[in-house]
């Protein structure tokens, strides 16, 4: 969930959309702003003011939904910690199922964070690649009188 530092903006990251609850809320706000627009007398300001309403709740989400992946993560980490040392001092079958059982909880939750990041990361390449064609050879191609055209 890194966004770039310094950049001067923030885009909207469209998992956000795979929370029902989140999806829900940004409808009824999109509903009062267009009753709002509908009597103002100033329809600019008001819709200005909601995109930077709506950007913070959405922004301070995203931050809340990061934080809980961590804290996901560090309980699965010491879940498994606690049930491979109880592994270890028994060596019990019931132990060693609880064992599994925390491994692949952690595994599950490290997995879900690595996606997510690498989903983040892809759009954020996809985003700042070259968008250019072919205009890095048009020098080359026109010293070798090569005509496009």
């Amino acid at each position: 969930m890194a966004q770039p530092h310094g950049r001067g903006y923030w885009r909207f990251p469209i998992s956000l959309l795979e929370y029902p609850d989140i999806v829900k809320a940004i409808e009824g706000e999109a509903t009062a702003v267009l009753e709002k627009l509908r009597s103002a007398d100033n329809k600019g300001k008001v819709w200005e003011e909601w995109k930077r309403s709506m950007k913070t709740q959405l922004q301070a989400v995203q931050r809340k939904l990061r934080h809980q992946n961590e804290a996901a993560i560090r309980d699965a980490q010491t879940a498994l910690d606690t049930a491979a040392a109880r592994y270890r001092d028994t060596k019990t079958t019931a132990a060693q199922a609880m064992f599994q059982a925390a491994l692949a909880t952690y595994r599950d939750c490290v997995e879900q964070t690595r996606n997510y990041n690498q989903d983040s990361a892809f759009d954020f390449q996809a985003a700042n690649a070259e968008k250019s064609t072919n205009g890095h050879l048009d020098d080359v191609s026109r010293s070798l009188g090569i005509d496009h055209g």
